[in-house]
């Protein structure tokens, strides 16, 4: 009687679980608990973004407001800048660079860190190469610039060198973004390291067991179970490593001066952006908003295709090594 009993209690309260979880819960109720987000994203990402749009197209009057129409002037003006196409293309390059570079750095780093035994090891390591993260970004800017400084910097005085890196005067030259790309290769690589450390020591440890019965390089598990399994962190670390490239504002590697930048080839959108903002050339300062939204567009498609594509090729080209060392293996015998 005491067992049917308890059943009969079990079954009523499955019961009113599953009427609990079949129950509609009305829309207004999931919204309200997103209301302060979305307000958030409309208020300080959507609105302005809308602004921004109408500022790009909005061609002013010569005489009064009134007078003002709907053109592409802004973006015309902005496509014939020098500058502008300056800050393209190193923006594009900064992201075709220092991407690659860092995500190979860091998987390879990652990959040493994750294999460490020591658990106190492992996080010394990590946060050993954390610590570029957390420290200060101006500070950063200074001893970049005190580095690469042409009379007493230490790159130049360590080699022999007498290279102007940051003051050559030549809005053609490269030394400058040099610079630059080194600044972002060294800043990006920390906080990379944390992310695929932590996603290749969360890999399902009986993996690399059952490729290790099998008689599996760690050079073949790297690229048949590390890589696919972390596929989503390199993902994520990509489209970040992106917008930081885009978002790239080393105005502290030449004193806080945007034309030192200028005239030194180390012009970036985000720098051009804040000079006609600070200039108070708010069309032109929007059309070029737009305009590196798009780009900005364009590069992730690009960047994410070509990262699938060379996941592709090293899983292959790890697949051939691997089978050439078995053949090797065999004629040796």
């Amino acid at each position: 009687m005491i067992k049917k009993t308890k059943l009969k209690i079990r079954s009523n309260k499955k019961n009113q679980d599953l009427q609990y979880l079949n129950k509609k819960t009305p829309l207004w109720k999931p919204l309200l608990f997103l209301s302060s987000s979305l307000i958030f994203i409309i208020a300080l990402m959507v609105i302005p973004f809308i602004i921004t749009a109408t500022y790009s197209g909005t061609v002013p009057g010569k005489h009064k407001a009134s007078d003002s129409y709907f053109g592409t002037k802004s973006f015309e003006n902005v496509f014939q800048d020098f500058y502008f196409k300056n800050a393209i293309q190193n923006s594009i390059l900064f992201a075709i660079l220092v991407i690659p570079i860092t995500v190979l750095i860091s998987l390879t780093i990652s990959g040493i860190i994750s294999t460490l035994f020591n658990k106190k090891l492992q996080s010394s390591a990590q946060t050993l190469f954390f610590l570029p993260y957390i420290t200060n970004a101006l500070s950063i800017s200074l001893a970049f610039a005190y580095l690469f400084d042409t009379q007493t910097g230490f790159i130049n005085n360590a080699f022999g060198l007498n290279i102007a890196w940051l003051d050559d005067q030549s809005s053609n030259s490269f030394n400058a973004m040099f610079v630059i790309l080194i600044k972002g290769v060294w800043t990006g690589i920390a906080f990379q390291i944390l992310i695929f450390t932590n996603a290749m020591m969360s890999v399902d440890k009986d993996k690399y067991k059952a490729a290790a019965i099998d008689g599996a390089s760690r050079i073949t598990m790297f690229f048949k179970i590390t890589l696919p399994s972390i596929k989503k962190s390199v993902g994520f670390i990509i489209a970040v490593g992106l917008i930081g490239s885009i978002k790239v504002f080393p105005l502290a590697l030449f004193d806080n001066n945007v034309n030192a930048a200028k005239n030194n080839g180390g012009m970036t959108l985000m720098m051009y952006v804040y000079q006609n903002i600070h200039d108070g050339h708010y069309y032109i300062a929007s059309a070029a908003v737009i305009i590196l939204v798009l780009i900005s567009i364009a590069l992730s498609l690009t960047i994410n295709n070509s990262y699938k594509l060379t996941i592709n090729l090293i899983e292959k080209i790890g697949a051939k090594i691997e089978k050439n060392k078995i053949e090797y293996s065999i004629l040796m015998k």
